[in-house]
């Protein structure tokens, strides 16, 4: 829903999406109707010293 919305304000928009299993079944749905996305990664590396 969000997506659609801010594609909506202008033909040039692009939805911004992060990198999860949900944000891709988004990324899908939207690009079906026709609607650009972008998929954004974040890596968080852990490391004990």
């Amino acid at each position: 829903k969000e997506g659609r919305e801010i594609a909506a304000i202008h033909k040039n928009m692009i939805v911004k999406i992060p990198m999860t299993a949900e944000g891709l079944k988004a990324t899908k749905v939207l690009s079906k109707e026709g609607i650009k996305t972008n998929v954004t990664f974040a890596l968080l590396i852990h490391m004990e010293l």
